[in-house]
């Protein structure tokens, strides 16, 4: 009866071409093939790293440059007269404007205040206390700060002188809990909403520099208009250089909207499925 069992269980085998494993190391062939499967999704997890994204708005505006024509009278002045209106273009040494105070009361330095300062040459002034108010600088009259009869104040502003234009500056809103996403000298990502999605690949620049402090609703509204977000905002300023010889430049007039990518944070796998932090991007 053995012998006819073993006959028939040689056949099965022979016939099947089967190999003899023993039941025992079966088991320990097939717990070792799972254990080296699951070090290598092990390996996987923690080498394979994902970046996750934040996305801002930004705005494109004129790059000017800014002067501010201050009285130099540490005692105050009088505004007699007012020369310049506004959008008037002034050169070094044009007269802006005719001021009445004490010469003994002038800054050693008016020069330092944008102003050039002298005499009134009128034989009525006999005590000299009149003075021509004139800028050393050349620009457009972009803001009058003070009306005839006024009384101006040391180092108040007379005139505010709007240089030529510079070119595009970008400039980018980031909200207080985001502003540690961002640092001087990242690269960030835009795209233009005056540009077709698929025309153009998003363009590469770098921050240049990030306001000291949150600009409140009433700064963001005069800077951008009514229509930006009433939360406080950290003004990022970006390199506008990339845009020169770009084939998109042409397209980028002030008040165009943009947004802003930057690669916030990396992180394996394993680290994403155990909630830790990895890396900064």
């Amino acid at each position: 009866m053995l012998f006819r069992d073993n006959f028939l269980a040689a056949r099965r085998l022979v016939g099947l071409g089967s190999v003899i494993v023993q039941p025992q190391r079966a088991a320990l062939l097939a717990s070792f093939v799972m254990l080296s499967l699951i070090v290598v999704a092990v390996c996987a997890a923690a080498s394979v790293k994902y970046t996750r994204y934040d996305r801002f708005t930004g705005y494109a505006s004129e790059s000017v440059q800014r002067a501010v024509v201050s009285s130099p009278f540490s005692q105050g002045a009088r505004v007699d007269e007012v020369y310049v209106s506004l959008g008037d273009v002034v050169v070094p040494g044009q007269p802006i404007a005719l001021l009445s105070g004490s010469g003994r009361a002038l800054g050693e330095r008016p020069e330092s205040f944008n102003a050039f300062v002298y005499p009134l040459q009128d034989p009525a002034d006999k005590q000299g206390e009149t003075f021509v108010l004139s800028s050393t600088l050349r620009g457009a009259v972009d803001r009058l700060q003070v009306r005839p009869g006024a009384v101006a104040s040391f180092a108040q502003p007379i005139a505010v002188l709007r240089g030529s234009s510079e070119g595009i500056r970008l400039q980018a809103l980031v909200p207080s809990h985001s502003i540690t996403e961002v640092a001087v000298g990242s690269e960030v990502y835009l795209k233009f909403d005056a540009v077709q999605a698929s025309d153009m690949e998003a363009i590469k620049t770098r921050v240049r520099s990030i306001s000291r402090a949150p600009l409140g609703p009433a700064e963001l509204a005069a800077t951008f208009g009514a229509a930006t977000s009433p939360e406080p905002m950290f003004l990022v300023d970006l390199d506008s250089g990339v845009l020169s010889e770009h084939p998109v430049r042409k397209l980028i007039r002030p008040g165009v909207g943009f947004r802003m990518t930057v690669p916030a944070e990396r992180k394996s796998l394993l680290r994403w499925l155990t909630g830790y932090k990895d890396e900064k991007a």
